[in-house]
Order: structure tokens, then C-alpha cells, then sequence
């Protein structure tokens, strides 16, 4: 309840802040304000307070500032809008503007003097082929730098290569043994996200591997508490970050208990944890997953000597390949070398991987699914026993050709009753029939998590303070402008917009947090406001500031004919935008 309340003040806190502006500046002229509303629409409740109805509105997309005099369809009263000199007039209309720059500027300097909690800036999962891997950067790596420019949150990493417009991102690195380094990306742009990427993740944990556990959950019941470290997972030791994502991210396939051994007060603890139950919600599966066993890309030269382009892993250490996370885990166990067993062109071969970290392991080979899609079975599951097998390739589904997963599972998921596959096998002639009934499968929902690996950035002295805040605005700034210019040259997607419901919801989020990410959150936003107003757009700020503009050149105002038609065509302009990003946003909640 109170992340929802903070919520709903600090987007009234912004909008407040503005129309306090334009308020502000009115009454400095001598204007008689008429209405001040934090949203459009009828009015749901608020006061009168000498000439001034203080309301709040139905919409909540913004909020206005009504002055007397505004319609120019008589000659104005000195205490209205139109009787002001154009620079009062440019005053007023740039209150709401200045209003919001001068919060988010005295609030962050604030804020980095209490310490704000960012995300580290640390390399989190490295995308297998992507720009970072194909540069070496490896999970757990700190980014110093972007471009020569020092950076404390991976956000502002993310957002230099997203929008940025040099073909490479110069990236200063520190490795974990205290080692420095400077590596070059090529940003990718990707389709789905709509932006530049390279390929690299934030940490998502903590070093100190602390787990969290949901009151209630099953970790809970298994014993387990919040400041546990974890240090194990079913009989593997976890020695990093990267081995703790491997582990769990194997455990999430796996079909039978998670056994997490943790460390509390110097005494080493194991918890049993059961899968929960699989309710009436939860969509039926037939327990397969997509097999991501062939060698794409090998960059080791350890691993060069053993395998090739088009290999298939099929076993590591007597024990099925399925993605690379097995591959690692294996290595995990056997740091003395890997005996596997592949599949190369049509036939199957035993090798030995010489003795190699699983970090390297995972730095220096691609696996990914190939041109076929194969599958992989999971124990316990439907598929497991049904006679599909490892490697297998599902060719048909209910009558329907199976060119990949997503076609795969929407067909799963509406299937009623027993499902028949058509298959084909490496080394079988001819495809065979199998059947399988869809169930849903038990849940890893296993109530714990690890702690989030965020930095607090705290200043020493009103002097840093002041002066790291200022480059935080100015970053911001920066960024707001970068993305506008990608959107016009087509390097970020539009679909990225958001409207009041992402940023209700983003909001919540950083509510939920704490006090001080939702202030700078609320600081970025009153930024984000100032910039967007400054546009010069007829309706917005901005287009008032041109049209006094305009008139301080000629000497005399547009007409207000001209002046209506502008404002009128502005105004559909900016409610087109606003349905634009609302449907954006809806599309994100419910797609």
C-alpha cells in the first residue's frame, strides 16, 4: 500500500512542480490565475482560494495552469495573460520549464550527498556471439568507462550504446584480479528490443551471493533465512556470480528438489527445497526444451584443438548436454578435464577436453540450437518416456509444420487432449509418430533470491556533490536528446515510448525501493518533463515560448487566427502522442 501511495504523490510531486511554475511567474506579472489543476478533464474535488480554483482532474496525463485573458477574443484587462509584456509573457510560459529544471538540479546534489543506490556497473550473462563476447568481456567484469567518460550504473553503459551514433563504444574494464583494460564494441541493433545492443546483461547479484527469502515460501519452510550465502548447489560448490547463475539456471530445468547448501554464522547449512504444485492457471507443457548443444563459434584455442564448427555435445562426463550451462557445470565438477561424446557430421565420437575454468569455457565457446531445431526432453516431464529422445527434431504438431519453439508451445498451450507429434531422429530413415498428453509442470517457485548487486554513490562534501548532480543532469539531458535524434534517424524504435502508465508503473517500482531511488527517479522525470516542454511544438510550452519569439522579431504577435490553428493542429499532435505511448504502454503490460 505504500509504494502505491508514494506512487501517486510523486507523480502529483512533478506535476505540482511544474504548474507551480507557470503559477508562479503569473502572479509575478500580476496575473490572475483562474485555475490550477493537476490533471484535464472534469473536476473531481479541490478549493477556491481568493480568484484561484485549486482542483484536481479525471485525467491524469499532466496538469494546467488557466490564466485570465488566454482566449484573446477581447482586448485584455491589465491583469490578465495578454496585457504583459512579451517578456513577462515568455517568463510565464517558461515557468513550468525552469520550475522543473531548478527541482531536479537542488534535488539530485541532495541526494548524491545522502548516496543513491544505483545498479552496479558490472558485466552480468555475456550473449554467447554477440558484440561483448566476440570482444572478450567477461561476467564479472567492472566498466569503468564509456567513451573516456567515467560512469557509476550500468544503466548509463546501457544507455551510451543504445543511443549513441560512433560505429564502436570504447569500454575501460577492470577485471576481478585487479587487472585493466580497454576493449571496443560494435553495437548490434537488435529488432526486438528496437535499440543498439551489445549482447551483455547487469549483474544481477551481489558478490556476496545473500539470499532473500519470501516470507512463507518454501525456503522459508526448508529452513532457510535472509542473510544465508549461499556457497553450494546440489553438491556443486559456488565459487562466483557466474557459477551461482549457471546452477540455478540449470535447477530451473531440472525436474526434482533444488538442495542449496548456505553459509550462516561460520556454519555450513543444507536446505532441501520441493517444486510446488502446479496449479489450474498454469499452461500445460509436454517437457521439452530447445537444444543448444551445437558449436557455433570456438575462441579458446584449448577448446580449438578438441572441437569444431557443427559439433554436437552431447554428453559431458557421462552426462546429457543440453545448453551451455550443463557444459559449464560440468567443468564446474571436473576441473581435471571432460571426457564428451558428440555428434559430428552424422556420426558419434568421444574426445577429452583438456583441464579449463568454466568461466573460460564459457568465454571461449558458442553453443547455440544450429539450423535444425532439436529438442532436448526433460526428466519426469510428459515427453520423458513418451519415446521422443535427446536430439530428436519435432517436425509436426497436430497437423501443423513446426519451423520453431514459440510454434511449438502456442500449439501446446491449446492443445486439448493427447498431442501427436511427427519426428525425425539422426541415424532413423524415416520419421515416426509420437504422442504425448499435456499437463502442467511443478514450479521452481522456490521463494528466494539473491541479493541485487546495487552500489550506493554517496559524495563527500557539498562541493562533489554539486558538481557530480550537475553531470548526472546533463547526462540525462544528453540522453533525452540522443534518443529523440534515433528516433528520427530510425537507430531507436518508437516503440520504446512510454506514456502515464509506464511511468506510473516504473514509479511504483522505484517506490517500492526506497525513498531515495524514488526521488532521483521523480529528479529524472521533472527533467525528462523540462525537456519535452522546451520542444517547440504549438500547445506545448514550448510553442507559447516561439510564438513570443516570433513576435519579439516582428514586432507585433502572430494572428489569432494563426495563433488557434497552430495550437489546434499542436494540440492534435500531442493527444495523437499521447494515445501513441498509451497504447505502447498497454501493449507492454498485456502483450
Amino acid at each position: 500500500m505504500l509504494p502505491f501511495l508514494l506512487t501517486l504523490f510523486g507523480i502529483g510531486l512533478v506535476l505540482f512542480v511544474h504548474e507551480a511554475g507557470h503559477f508562479l511567474a503569473a502572479r509575478a506579472a500580476g496575473v490572475r490565475v483562474e485555475v490550477f489543476s493537476l490533471g484535464f478533464g472534469p473536476r473531481l474535488f479541490g478549493w477556491r482560494r481568493g480568484d484561484t480554483d485549486y482542483r484536481i482532474s479525471l485525467l491524469p496525463l499532466g496538469g494546467y495552469v488557466r490564466m485570465a485573458g488566454e482566449d484573446q477574443t477581447r482586448p485584455p484587462l491589465p491583469e490578465e495573460l495578454g496585457a504583459q509584456s512579451p517578456g513577462w509573457r515568455l517568463l510565464i510560459f517558461s515557468g513550468g520549464i525552469l520550475m522543473n529544471f531548478l527541482f531536479a538540479l537542488v534535488l539530485i546534489p541532495i541526494l548524491f550527498a545522502v548516496g543513491v543506490p544505483f545498479e552496479a556497473p558490472v558485466a552480468g550473462q555475456v550473449e554467447p556471439g554477440g558484440p561483448a563476447w566476440r570482444a572478450g568481456v567477461r561476467e564479472g567484469e567492472r566498466i569503468l568507462a564509456v567513451n573516456g567518460e567515467p560512469i557509476h550504473a550500468f544503466r548509463s553503459f546501457a544507455a551510451a550504446v543504445a543511443l549513441g551514433e560512433a560505429e564502436e563504444v570504447v569500454v575501460d574494464l577492470a577485471e576481478p584480479d585487479g587487472g585493466r583494460r580497454q576493449v571496443r564494441l560494435r553495437p548490434a541493433y537488435d529488432e526486438e528490443a528496437g535499440v543498439r545492443r551489445v549482447g551483455l546483461a547487469p549483474s544481477l547479484w551481489s558478490p556476496s551471493l545473500t539470499l532473500r527469502i519470501r516470507p512463507g515460501s518454501v525456503a522459508e519452510e526448508a529452513g532457510l533465512r535472509d542473510g544465508d550465502r549461499l556457497i553450494g548447489v546440489d553438491g556443486v560448490p559456488v565459487r562466483d556470480r557466474q557459477a551461482a547463475r549457471l546452477l540455478l539456471e540449470h535447477a530451473l530445468l531440472a525436474s526434482g528438489p533444488l538442495v542449496l547448501a548456505v553459509e550462516r554464522e561460520g556454519e555450513r547449512i543444507e536446505a532441501r527445497l520441493e517444486r510446488t504444485a502446479p496449479t489450474a492457471e498454469d499452461p500445460p507443457q509436454i517437457g521439452v526444451l530447445h537444444l543448444l548443444n551445437e558449436v557455433q563459434e570456438v575462441r579458446d584455442p584449448r577448446l580449438a584443438a578438441v572441437l569444431r564448427p557443427g559439433d554436437r555435445i552431447l554428453r559431458a562426463a557421462g552426462r546429457p548436454v543440453r545448453a551451455m550451462a550443463e557444459l559449464a557445470i560440468e567443468a564446474l565438477r571436473h576441473p581435471e578435464g571432460l571426457d564428451l561424446e558428440i555428434e559430428r557430421e552424422g556420426r558419434h565420437e568421444r574426445l577429452s577436453l583438456p583441464p579449463i575454468d568454466a568461466a573460460d569455457l564459457v568465454a571461449g565457446l558458442w553453443l547455440d540450437g544450429g539450423e535444425e531445431v532439436r529438442v532436448g526432453v526433460r526428466p519426469g516431464g510428459p515427453a520423458d518416456g513418451s519415446g521422443l529422445a535427446d536430439g530428436d527434431r519435432i517436425l509436426r504438431a497436430a497437423g501443423r509444420e513446426i519451423p520453431d519453439m514459440a510454434t511449438l508451445g502456442r500449439i501446446v498451450r491449446t492443445a486439448e487432449g493427447p498431442l501427436r507429434l511427427l519426428v525425425s531422429r539422426p541415424g532413423r530413415p524415416d520419421p515416426f509418430p509420437v504422442v504425448i498428453e499435456p499437463r502442467p509442470l511443478p514450479r521452481p517457485d522456490f521463494g528466494f533470491q539473491l541479493e541485487a548487486d546495487r552500489e550506493v554513490v554517496r559524495t563527500d562534501g557539498p562541493v562533489e556533490a554539486i558538481a557530480t548532480g550537475l553531470a548526472e543532469a546533463r547526462r540525462m539531458i544528453l540522453e533525452i536528446g540522443d534518443t529523440i535524434r534515433g528516433m528520427l534517424s530510425g537507430s531507436v524504435d518508437s516503440r520504446n515510448l512510454g506514456g502515464i502508465i509506464t511511468i506510473g508503473t516504473l514509479t511504483h517500482s522505484f517506490a517500492s525501493e526506497g525513498l531515495i531511488p524514488l526521488l532521483f527517479f521523480l529528479a529524472m522525470i521533472s527533467i525528462h518533463l523540462a525537456v519535452l516542454n522546451l520542444l517547440p511544438v504549438p500547445a506545448l510550452d514550448g510553442g507559447h515560448m516561439l510564438f513570443v519569439l516570433i513576435e519579439m522579431v516582428r514586432g507585433r504577435p502572430l494572428s489569432p487566427s494563426t495563433q488557434g490553428w497552430l495550437n489546434l493542429a499542436g494540440l492534435v499532435a500531442v493527444f495523437s502522442l499521447i494515445l501513441f505511448v498509451t497504447m505502447n504502454d498497454l501493449d507492454r503490460l498485456f502483450g
